[in-house]
Order: C-alpha cells, then structure tokens, then sequence
C-alpha cells in the first residue's frame, strides 16, 4: 500500500477553500475512484490524468486507486484538480525523490491537463494565490498563462509550467525554474475626454461630478439622445484608480467569472451595463454552485441600469438590499454565498415609452395609462435609495455646435480627488456611506437647519431620503472646501432630489 498527499484548493463562491488531495494505491483489480464530493468535471479527471499519465508511466494504473478530496462538506467542482490529483499519483508510485517529496508539503498545485501532458490555463488564478498565502505555504505551481496573475500576490513563489515532465524535473533537481517576477504598473490615471465630449447639460455635469465626488447613486431622464449614456459611460472614466488591495479583489472577481482571466491588475473601476432582458440570477448572482452576477462584477465600479423601466419590476427590487448594504447573500440549495456588490448605480429613463413626455418641439404619443405602467416599474422604496436626480432638456442648436472646452479639466479633477480624500481623512469612507449616527455628527449652520425643514414639508420627504439629501449637501460643501454645510449646499442638493412623475 502506498499513499500521498498533496495540497490544492476548490472554489466557493469568490474565494478559495483548501482541499487535501488524497491517493491511497493498493493491489487489487485495476480501479480509479474519485471520492469526495467531486462534480462532473472533477469525475473525468480520471480519463485525463490518465492518459497524461501515460507519457511517464504505463504501470500506475494496475492498481486500484483511490483519490480522496477532503474535506467532504462541499461540492468539489472544475478541472483545476489535473494536476494535484496526478502529482499525488507520481509520489506515491516513487516518482518522487526524497527531497521532492518534502518540497510539495510547501506548495499549492491547480492546474488542468491536457491529454498530452500540458497544462491549460484556469479560471481563479488570484483566488488560488490568496489561499496558498492564507495556508502561509512557499508558493503555487499552476499552468505558466496563469503565472502573472498569481504573482499580484508578491508575498508568494509561483512557478508556470508548460506541463507534467516539466514540474517532475524541477521537483526531482533535474532542472531549475525559476519563480515568476512580476511587478503589476500602478499607472492608471482618472480621464476627462468623454466628460468634455457632452454638450450643454451643465446640471447633469454638476450631477455627475458631485456623484463621483462622493460615491452617489444617480438617476438620469431625458428624451433619446441627449446624452444619458454618454454621461454614464463618462462618470466610469472620472472616478479615481483603484488602490492596490481594491484591484486585487476586483481582478479575483473578474478572474472567477466567466469571462477571460485577466493577467494583469485591474485598475480602472469596472462598468457593467447589462441588458433590460438581463434576469435576477444574472443580475444578483445564483446558480445551483452560486456564482457571482452582474453587481459583483460592478463592485468598487459602476452598474449602469439604461432605460431602466424596460427592465423586469422584479429585477430591480433585487437591488434594494445590495444599495443598502453593499453586499448580496445569496441562498441556494448546495450553500449561502455572501458577494460583494459595493458599486455606484446610474439609472436612466425617458419621461414615457415613446420618449417625448413634455417635450416642447415633439408630440407624445403614449396614453395616460402607458405612462403610468411605464414609470410603475421604479418603486417609491427603489427611489428612495437614489441620491441625485437629473432631467437633461433637448439640446438647443448653439449648444450642439459649442467647442469642447479643456481649460477647466485638471480643476476638476483635482476637485474630485481633493473631496474624497478629505472624506477619507474624516470619516474613512465616502459620504454615500455613511450611517444616521454619523450623519448627526455633520456641522450643519443653522440657518440651513431651518430651510432644510421647510424643504422636508414641502417635498414630503422620508427620514431615509433626508439622510441622503445631507449626504449629498456634504458632498458639495467638500467639493467648495467649506467646513459645514450651509443654505447653498441644501438648496443645490434639493434641486437634484426629485423628478415629477417619478
């Protein structure tokens, strides 16, 4: 009897677990078992280690082979075991010399094989890194196309290989790899070429500027082609580069999804703008191994909602608790999962289907009764989580026409980094964040407490959209660099608080 164990890892979630590769190979009739809880992919492990196998050794499989993944309270699931599980086979048939088998007691093993013995590229590659950092093991061996991203955790040894043969002479001091050297370049910088590419709507731009500042939700309505997505894909390109811890947890995101693995840092805030067909699962995340949906991919980023009232009502409740909270838990039957989904949401909207509700050169065409359906579809509850709201007017012709003004650019931006930055000192987090006990502690002067009242009477505000109007007031007063907020910063902040009809 001969037996080896090797460490490798199983993703749940966004994150890595550790799982223990077991081989246990006795005399008996030829068998190759899987135990564990493997799912499909894990089961056909056996054909592939199998003939990969085969370029080494035609003896090991004339034995019954038992391979354990432990521990067993999850589902172990994808094709990243190849390697772990044949590594494990090569150890406990003598493939390994001594010293070899005390080296792999150091390191982490993902990778998936092909039939010839190479090793194919793998989703999660960051996610595998953190684990083996968590283990506080030397490093990780995984296929050489995942060796980059891995390597973002510096702290770690990761070594690419081409294939098996390889990896077994490197353990075996036939030759020498040499570890990955990879220094991700922080040299992403906030732009305001599509900014200054939108003509007139200087209320939006204010809007939009004021949303970046201080991390708000925002909500766009305008008549086609006035500009709601340009703006939106704009405010993506103002907001500022992600720190490092940031980028390493929007690439391990990105890396896990279904998407192409990224071998490079993400340091631009994603943008995510899904279809108004887009369903819950998508949008929130779920699936029977839950995965992560279109507001996980938008965290630290921008989740831009277009023509918002064409999405299912359903849909967009999902996004109630994720606004609040900034996270989603999400239930199925193999487990709970807690995504993060900390993004700035942008909605955008026509008046009506048609898109001319009280549009001054243009005829609506919708019925009473197709406007209300129409804009039924965004709650009270919904709104009241978003904290500006903006109406863009049809462009006039002198407008349309105007030169695209660069002399302000940097003042802007400086602007915008100055009045996060103070955010961050004061509070350390930014001001669409912050709690009612927090929110009370704000220097507010008292004649704006007075006119701030007036505005709670007459706009009937609840106490959940009083707490956002001051967010927004200290947002602009942070923006002007005044220490409290005073009357001009509630009124402006009242001026982009409601819609008539919404």
């Amino acid at each position: 009897m001969a037996q080896a164990k090797i460490l490798s890892g199983s993703i749940l979630g966004i994150n890595a677990l550790r799982v223990e590769v077991e081989v246990d190979i006795t005399r008996g009739l030829p068998a190759f078992i899987i135990v564990g809880l493997p799912d499909k992919a894990v089961e056909e492990a056996k054909e592939r280690v199998k003939s990969a196998l085969k370029t080494i050794s035609q003896e090991i499989f004339n034995k019954r082979i038992v391979v354990n993944l432990a521990p067993v309270q999850f589902k172990k699931v994808g094709s990243h075991f190849d390697l772990a599980i044949a590594l494990s086979l090569l150890s406990a048939s003598g493939y390994l010399r001594k010293e070899a088998l005390e080296k792999v007691k150091n390191f982490l093993f993902v990778g998936e094989l092909s039939l010839d013995a190479k090793l194919r590229p793998i989703k999660g590659a960051l996610a595998f890194a953190e684990l083996a950092c968590k283990q506080q093991v030397q490093g990780l061996f995984l296929p050489k196309e995942n060796a980059q991203e891995a390597k973002l955790i510096s702290s770690l040894e990761v070594y690419g290989i081409n294939n098996l043969k390889e990896l077994l002479d490197h353990l075996n001091g036939l030759i020498s790899l040499k570890p990955c050297d990879s220094h991700p370049a922080l040299n992403y910088q906030p732009s305001l070429e599509t900014f200054l590419e939108i003509k007139g709507q200087a209320l939006a731009k204010r809007a939009a500027i004021i949303a970046v500042a201080g991390g708000h939700h925002l909500f766009l309505l305008g008549p086609p082609g006035v500009g709601k997505t340009l703006l939106a894909k704009a405010i993506r390109e103002m907001l500022p580069p992600l720190s490092l811890k940031e980028a390493i947890e929007v690439t391990k995101i990105h890396s896990l999804s279904a998407e192409i693995s990224s071998p490079t840092l993400i340091l631009q805030p994603p943008f995510r703008a899904p279809h108004h067909t887009t369903s819950k699962i998508a949008l929130i995340g779920g699936g029977s191994h839950p995965k992560p949906g279109e507001i996980t991919l938008a965290h630290r980023g921008v989740l831009f909602l277009d023509e918002a009232p064409e999405f299912d009502k359903s849909v967009l409740e999902v996004l109630r608790q994720p606004l609040e909270e900034g996270q989603i838990l999400v239930s199925r039957a193999e487990g709970k999962e807690l995504f993060p989904a900390d993004f700035l949401l942008i909605l955008s909207a026509n008046p009506c289907p048609c898109g001319f509700y009280g549009d001054p050169q243009k005829e609506c065409r919708c019925t009473f009764k197709e406007r209300l359906k129409y804009t039924k579809k965004l709650s009270g509850p919904l709104l009241d989580r978003i904290d500006l709201f903006v109406y863009m007017q049809r462009l006039k012709s002198g407008e349309i026409f105007e030169e695209k003004r660069e002399d302000f650019k940097e003042e802007i931006i400086k602007k915008i980094t100055q009045a996060r930055e103070k955010q961050l000192q004061r509070q350390g987090k930014l001001n669409a964040k912050l709690s009612v006990s927090e929110i009370k502690k704000l220097k507010i002067e008292s004649r704006a407490v007075d006119r701030l009242k007036e505005i709670i009477e007459k706009l009937a505000l609840s106490p959940r959209a009083v707490h956002r109007l001051l967010k927004v007031s200290q947002t602009i007063a942070d923006l002007e660099e005044d220490s409290a907020i005073r009357v001009n910063h509630i009124l402006e902040a009242s001026q982009l608080r409601k819609i008539e009809g919404f």
